[in-house]
């Protein structure tokens, strides 16, 4: 995961309420915010699905960053999840995917 351990994001996953993860997701930078959502989808049961909306909301600020990690994804659930954020900044109209 990029050098980054799954683990170190468990306070992201338990013990606080859904809207306070949710609203601690904003301050962190895209990277991270990257790292989390990748852990949370593809190492939690169930998936953290939840974090696809906050993510999305940076729309174009966020799609290079996304472009670049899709075009290097080499397995099905890292594109799968790039294009849960996709088509969740689709349905916020954050960012014009069907134009790009």
């Amino acid at each position: 995961m990029e050098g980054r351990e799954c683990s170190a994001f468990k306070e992201m996953f338990h013990g606080r309420p859904l809207k306070v993860r949710v609203a601690d997701f904003a301050n962190y930078d895209l990277a991270t915010q990257y790292a989390i959502f990748i852990c949370g989808n593809q190492f939690r049961h169930p998936p953290a699905i939840y974090f696809a909306e906050p993510f999305a909301q940076q729309g174009e600020e966020a799609v290079p960053f996304l472009q670049d990690k899709l075009f290097r994804a080499t397995d099905d659930l890292t594109i799968r999840d790039i294009i849960l954020v996709l088509t969740e900044m689709s349905r916020q109209n954050t960012y014009d995917v069907t134009e790009d």
